[in-house]
């Protein structure tokens, strides 16, 4: 491939702020032609306008005479969607491998495909292959399959080729394995002290499957490996890692992306010109940067110059110029019926997911006397301060779940708290007598790693515990922190399907 017409802008993927294609945006990107675009939740209003978005773009593109955009989302489902109408948000990574069917995984994954097909995008960065070992791990948990690697492998595949079905790429992430940290990259830099042969035996293996199976992108990892490189750099940038590891050794002929530069971890590492600059040395052929104009601004402007005076850096960008252009001939073209059934299949995998672990006191359903009583509905909000990008979204919340008992609960109350309450919250709730209720239903989101929630939950259990059901909506291993907790029920993640299909269970006993 010569470079004669290669544009830096290629090995770019960015994001911006824009629901329509508007002038300014057409000028950005006519003074700036990066090759790949990547949408959130704030560019995302409704299907039809996602459509119109993409069209525009892709419109725009061919008139300027080059290759379409790849157009991306993070549509893992759960936690992480860009759906913007939760009725369409799949259940995440656990909650479907938590179904124990496989060919469902695949339903689900050809479904989003549809979705994202008829969107206009072509790109799904999903699904996650990090076997999420460590229990109090905060950038992964249940965006994870599994915490054993077969299960992830067997779940991703099935994944990925439902998305294939649907003529949508699928991207394999985060690069060698996020499973074993205990710092989320969105904030700051982790480092995975995992032993060679747990990162080969366990984190990598999911990744050698799905190479195997030819999947087209995989993400690199924001964390440092110290058992797999001696350069003590992040997996972005680290040429043992992305070039030696996963190019030559793995034999992986697609593409890597980095996660977003614009993340914690990587604001440790230089500025972001200089560490995208490093990626795409280390083996990335794209870049993510997802926010800021004028870093991609800068950071173009910079690579522009190297491209012309560094011939290392031209040869390591011509290869994955190369790569970026075979891979655009095979960009599918959008179907533009939508699939209005997908809404029986969220709720049945949703139905599928739930898991009731424990009632030594309680049978399920709850008994009637017991629903025509006072109830309370309690817990943390359903939110995260790691949240995955939610700007633009008013997802599922607590506030909706209880809205949505209404109809089971004539009389029920509610009372919530923030992930992490503190001593004034918690004084509060010693000081307040429950004794009222016939029923509590109380929500742990993520009480393993926030101390506050974990002493309610033990207020409610010393006093409490025997007519109080323990809704665990988003990490199972809650549980860990539950106490005395006598009924225990698991949802795997606190989106609409879930958290309903949850309340279905409590009080008309299970679906399926």
């Amino acid at each position: 491939m010569t470079s004669d017409n290669f544009d830096i802008g290629e090995l770019f993927m960015i994001g911006f702020n824009e629901t329509s294609f508007n002038d300014e945006l057409k000028d950005y990107l006519k003074n700036f032609p990066f090759g790949s675009v990547i949408l959130f939740g704030r560019n995302l209003i409704s299907f039809d306008q996602w459509q119109k978005l993409t069209s525009s773009l892709q419109e725009f593109r061919a008139n300027q005479g080059k290759p379409p955009y790849i157009i991306a989302v993070d549509e893992e489902g759960g936690t992480v969607s860009r759906m913007p109408d939760d009725n369409y948000t799949f259940p995440g990574a656990r909650a479907l491998a938590q179904t124990n069917d496989n060919t469902l995984v695949n339903d689900c994954a050809r479904a989003v495909g549809k979705i994202l097909n008829y969107t206009g995008t072509n790109l799904n960065l999903a699904p996650v292959l990090d076997v999420n070992v460590t229990p109090v791990n905060p950038g992964i948990g249940i965006r994870s399959f599994a915490t054993n690697a077969k299960t992830v492998a067997d779940c991703a595949l099935n994944f990925i080729e439902g998305l294939r079905a649907e003529g949508i790429f699928a991207c394999a992430k985060h690069f060698p394995g996020k499973g074993d940290i205990v710092k989320d990259s969105h904030k700051t830099l982790p480092v995975c002290t995992s032993s060679e042969k747990d990162l080969q035996d366990i984190h990598i293996a999911p990744f050698k499957t799905a190479i195997a199976q030819k999947v087209p992108f995989i993400m690199s990892s924001h964390a440092v490996y110290p058992n797999l490189s001696k350069d003590n750099m992040p997996a972005t940038l680290s040429y043992e890692i992305l070039t030696g590891l996963l190019r030559e050794k793995l034999q992986f002929n697609g593409l890597i992306i980095s996660d977003d530069l614009e993340m914690g971890a990587m604001r440790e590492c230089g500025e972001i010109h200089q560490t995208a600059y490093k990626s795409i040395m280390a083996g990335c052929d794209m870049i993510l940067i997802c926010h800021d104009k004028n870093k991609q601004v800068s950071t173009y402007n910079f690579l522009n110059k190297k491209y012309r005076n560094d011939p290392e850096f031209k040869k390591r960008c011509d290869e994955s110029f190369k790569r970026i252009t075979e891979l655009k001939k095979n960009l599918p073209k959008p179907h533009r019926e939508f699939p209005h059934k997908t809404k029986e299949l969220i709720k049945l995998s949703a139905q599928k997911s739930i898991k009731c672990i424990k009632t030594d006191s309680l049978d399920i359903p709850v008994a009637k006397s017991i629903q025509s009583g006072k109830i309370l509905l309690a817990g943390a909000k359903f939110r995260s301060d790691i949240e995955v990008e939610m700007i633009g979204r008013t997802p599922y919340e607590i506030t909706d779940f209880y809205n949505y008992l209404k109809k089971y609960f004539n009389n029920i109350d509610l009372s919530y708290w923030d992930i992490n309450p503190g001593e004034k919250t918690i004084k509060n709730i010693a000081n307040t007598c429950f004794d009222e209720y016939s029923l509590i239903i109380l929500c742990a989101n993520n009480a393993i790693l926030y101390p506050g929630q974990e002493k309610i939950i033990e207020l409610f259990m010393d006093k409490y515990a025997q007519k109080t059901i323990l809704l665990a909506v988003k990490n199972p291993e809650d549980t860990h922190v539950a106490g005395n907790a006598k009924n225990i029920i698991l949802t795997f993640g606190y989106n609409k399907a879930n958290i309903e299909a949850a309340g279905d269970f409590i009080t008309q006993g299970p679906s399926i």
